[in-house]
């Protein structure tokens, strides 16, 4: 059996309070007072805690019955029933203001206050059960390591989680009651992006990047959907993935180094020759085919030599003329030739103190050669015109395709020249020597893509992927990564399919001398479990070959 309701009577009349007292404890409520005036129920209220307050408008003093509920509803949430005679509009709208539970116009009958009574405890019962399941959802979802945010069909940000404040690094109350575009402290394009899975229903994760007021850098990846119970609606969930991306950079640091991307035997070799040479001072000769990365691989030493402070100045030796050489790599001294209007400083003064690297050296005239090499004896230069010569504290890092000994048998580079710049050395591969890099480097490429082209494209379908398997890749690296961007232009949807790749490679892609090479193979079969996350199954499929068969190449070759 039920307790019976407790009920305070705030009424101005005696008569009429005594007889509502009378009434209620006929119906089985427990009184636990009466009031005459709006202070002493406040107060009478606050220390008896009933369970609902019939209240009546027109009270004696100052106060009126209204603003008393309004602070009793206030302070303890009480549900109040205004029994009065008065049902104008100006008294009914501000009545409307405290969300009262009932109004009663008397006179009324016994069982018209008991309906309204009944109601009003029911109804406020309800709202609590529904407060406390609202408390235990909130209690939830701010127990979650994944942060969550919703918002009203206007925009606005409803709630926003605890550990949702935490990873935005602000205040539940600098978030909510504002559109979500002006409170989520997200660039632009992440904004625009996350419309756009608004609007398209797409629950893919966006990552982004902020940073709190302390410079702390946080990594999160958000997503939207539509409330279920009302499409107007929109719920966020955030994913504080920094720790992953620390652990993931720390796992990348052996398949990159230097915006160098690459995880077979070939690079890591390439990786720790570049950690050697770039302790030491020493001059450097990078060899590799076109399109290998030899910039690249320049400007890694430098930026992991005791020089990396310095200027980094590189210089491509096959578009300076013969004429003018000397004049760009020393300087020239005003009126030195025709058209020397100016004194001008070459190319080792603006690397003093730094790197200069010279890419294509094998395309240096002879003459030059003899006055570079003079220059790396001696770490000195003379600008053209001048007699007087000037220090220069530069370190050289010479990159060729070519081959320097046979330039020497021929008589078209200095022997001397290249003992000089070959005291260390660092030997890049092609890319059809490290195949297993490719499906790394297209997941790369095709990051840096959706970042810069707004293009959308997750994944590479297996028909394209074994296209740029099988591919040559004469220009190498360079060329692949025109490849990826050329075909993120052409797609439509978020996989790049083969009909997307450039038409040299979807229609000629097939490998001709290099195919049956061990070496190659064994290349082509890392690459396919690398895009398929070691599946052999799949693996297989991506090479056009049975399991059986992959089996015997993984023994074959020592895959593990």
């Amino acid at each position: 059996m039920h307790a019976a309701a407790r009920i305070l009577i705030v009424e101005d009349e005696f008569a009429v309070a005594m007889e509502l007292e009378d009434r209620l404890e006929n119906l089985g409520y427990d009184v636990v007072g009466h009031e005459l005036r709006g202070r002493e129920a406040i107060q009478r209220a606050e220390e008896t805690e009933p369970d609902l307050v019939l209240m009546d408008i027109r009270l004696d003093g100052r106060m009126d019955g209204i603003d008393a509920a309004q602070q009793i509803r206030t302070k303890l949430h009480v549900p109040v029933v205004f029994v009065t005679a008065y049902s104008d509009d100006e008294t009914l709208e501000r009545a409307k203001e405290t969300a009262p539970f009932g109004y009663v116009i008397k006179p009324f009958e016994e069982r018209e206050l008991y309906a309204s009574i009944e109601v009003a405890l029911s109804t406020h019962a309800l709202e609590r059960r529904v407060a406390r399941y609202r408390d235990d959802l909130r209690q939830i979802l701010d127990g979650l390591n994944e942060g969550t945010a919703m918002t009203q069909s206007d925009g606005k940000l409803t709630f926003v989680s605890r550990s949702a404040s935490h990873m935005l690094g602000k205040p539940p109350s600098a978030l909510t009651d504002r559109d979500w575009t002006s409170a989520l402290p997200f660039p632009d394009d992440t904004l625009a992006v996350l419309k756009r899975r608004m609007s398209n229903d797409s629950q893919t994760v966006v990552p982004v990047t902020i940073e709190h007021d302390d410079d702390t850098q946080v990594r999160l990846e958000v997503s939207v959907r539509r409330d279920p119970r009302d499409d107007s609606r929109h719920i966020f969930t955030f994913a504080d993935v920094t720790d992953v991306h620390e652990m993931r950079r720390m796992l990348d640091e052996k398949t990159e180094f230097n915006d160098i991307v690459g995880k077979s035997e070939p690079m890591q070799q390439v990786f720790q020759e570049i950690r050697s040479v770039a302790s030491v001072d020493a001059t450097v000769l990078i060899h590799g085919e076109t399109g290998t990365g030899k910039e690249l691989v320049s400007r890694a030493i430098h930026d992991a030599s005791s020089r990396h402070d310095g200027p980094f100045i590189p210089v491509n030796c096959a578009a300076m003329s013969k004429d003018l050489a000397a004049s760009q790599l020393f300087g020239h001294r005003k009126g030195a030739f025709t058209g020397a209007v100016d004194d001008h400083e070459g190319y080792f003064e603006a690397a003093d103190g730094g790197t200069l690297f010279l890419d294509e050296i094998g395309d240096v005239p002879l003459e030059v050669q003899r006055q570079l090499l003079r220059v790396l004896e001696e770490r000195k230069i003379t600008r053209l015109g001048e007699t007087t010569s000037r220090p220069v504290d530069v370190r050289i890092i010479a990159a060729t395709h070519r081959d320097l000994l046979e330039e020497v048998d021929a008589g078209n580079f200095r022997q001397d020249l290249l003992y000089r710049i070959r005291i260390a050395r660092v030997e890049l591969p092609p890319l059809r020597a490290r195949r297993s890099d490719i499906p790394l480097l297209v997941r790369t490429f095709l990051r840096r893509g959706r970042a810069t082209m707004g293009k959308d494209v997750e994944r590479l379908s297996d028909d394209a992927m074994r296209h740029l398997l099988d591919y040559e890749w004469p220009g190498n690296v360079r060329e692949l990564r025109n490849a990826v961007e050329s075909a993120l232009i052409r797609a439509s949807g978020p996989t790049l399919e083969k009909e997307d790749l450039p038409p040299e490679i979807k229609h000629d892609g097939r490998i001709s001398s290099t195919r049956s090479e061990p070496e190659s193979e064994a290349e082509r079969v890392r690459a396919a479990l690398e895009q398929t996350n070691g599946n052999r199954t799949e693996a297989a499929q991506l090479l056009g070959i049975s399991r059986a068969t992959l089996y015997r190449r993984l023994d074959e070759y020592g895959i593990e």
